[in-house]
């Protein structure tokens, strides 16, 4: 990162299992250092930047919500997403495939989630079922 700490070593060059077995960098159990020494200061920002906006339009819509329940399973969500990215600063999750898989999988379905409660479309799941012949028309 001393050589280009606007944009970092490269990608793969430092920190990571990869890395430190074939002696090709320093291992560092912080996700963000990663992300510093391989993308730089640049690299960081846009990161950081991309997850902020994240939480803030999960709170945000989380919010907007009358209905109390989904409120609360939204800030559920929220509080979930920012427990991971507080878990790296001491351990590099998003390394596993499948934890960041599952965090922008959940990420994904609840800021579509929350944004179709707050533009008001109606929930798929209150249809009604008592009635099969209202649906069809």
């Amino acid at each position: 990162m001393s050589g280009n700490p606007l944009l970092g070593s490269g990608l793969g060059q430092y920190g990571g299992a990869v890395a430190s077995d074939f002696h090709l960098g320093v291992y560092s159990d912080n996700y963000y250092a990663k992300i510093l020494g391989e993308s730089g200061l640049l690299g960081l920002m846009v990161f950081l930047s991309m997850h902020l906006a994240l939480l803030r339009d999960m709170f945000k819509n989380a919010a907007q919500q009358v209905n109390k329940r989904t409120r609360y399973v939204m800030l559920g969500g929220a509080a979930g997403i920012l427990a991971v990215l507080i878990h790296n600063s001491v351990e590099n999750v998003f390394e596993f495939s499948p934890m960041a898989l599952s965090y922008f999988f959940y990420a994904t379905l609840f800021l579509i989630w929350g944004q179709g409660m707050v533009e008001g479309e109606p929930p798929h799941a209150h249809a009604n079922l008592s009635s099969p012949t209202e649906s069809i028309q």
